[in-house]
């Protein structure tokens, strides 16, 4: 049987759009599976992409399809509706859920995705920020789509330049997080930022594959998945979307949307 520190490691594929993080993770997990690797009766994959955790787009959002899977089990895709907010702190929550599920089923729990935050979030851990009033949150979302993000970089800066100074007058979602940490807490986003980071689990060790094609390379990939996208009927999908936006069934302003 495997050592505890081995019943407790799980693997990162971590990597750009079209770098082949998820056929790789695939592959590794269906070679654990069927050679029985180090006693683990197989392996699980768990979504670490913010935009494949959310129904609606999954062409887009370039989810792997049910052929995809080769009947290994994928968890945390398109199962959040298109309104629900998530952040990392959310994430890491069902992501441990998923792999301590995993650890107790024997098998070995295989993350992938591109999104820096949530897989820092759950190797290193989050500074220990409040939960965000949905009040404020509202109030900001609000007030860029009227004033734009430059007004709102204005306050910010008035109120706390020392945060607005680190961060790029353009990124709305940056600037919006700032902004509503400031008006939540009534601290500075760089002050909680300097608290040591929490919630990391201390018992598991993970292995970290980062797949980094030549640019080049990356590029032929990214233009060739667009091609498959547009062949797979995906501007169907989008006016889909776009039409419930219209009805008012699903907001303009959903997360779904940055996809």
């Amino acid at each position: 049987m495997p050592s505890k520190a081995d019943d407790r490691r799980a693997l990162i594929v971590a990597g750009p759009t079209a770098s082949g993080k998820s056929s790789l993770g695939v592959a590794l997990a269906q070679d654990m599976t069927q050679n029985m690797a180090q006693n683990y009766q197989g392996a699980v994959i768990i979504n670490a992409d913010s935009q494949q955790i959310y129904e609606g787009l999954p062409i887009l959002s370039a989810q792997p399809c049910l052929s995809e899977q080769h009947n290994i089990p994928h968890y945390l895709y398109g199962f959040l509706k298109p309104d629900e907010m998530c952040d990392a702190y959310r994430w890491r929550e069902y992501a441990k859920k998923q792999m301590e599920r995993a650890f107790e089923n024997n098998t070995y729990p295989i993350f992938v995705g591109g999104t820096g935050l949530y897989i820092s979030a759950l190797v290193d851990g989050l500074s220990p920020i409040p939960d965000i009033e949905d009040s404020i949150r509202q109030d900001t979302t609000a007030f860029v789509e009227t004033h734009g993000v430059d007004a709102l970089y204005a306050r910010l800066k008035a109120k706390d330049p020392d945060m607005a100074q680190k961060l790029d007058p353009k990124n709305k979602r940056r600037v919006a997080r700032a902004w509503e940490v400031l008006e939540s807490t009534g601290q500075s986003l760089n002050l909680w930022q300097q608290y040591p980071k929490q919630g990391a689990p201390e018992d598991v060790c993970f292995d970290i594959i980062v797949v980094m094609p030549e640019r080049e390379t990356l590029y032929d990939k990214c233009n060739q998945r667009f091609d498959e996208m547009i062949d797979n009927d995906v501007l169907k999908e989008v006016s889909d979307l776009k039409m419930k936006i219209d009805k008012g069934d699903v907001s303009n302003t959903a997360p779904i949307t940055k996809a």
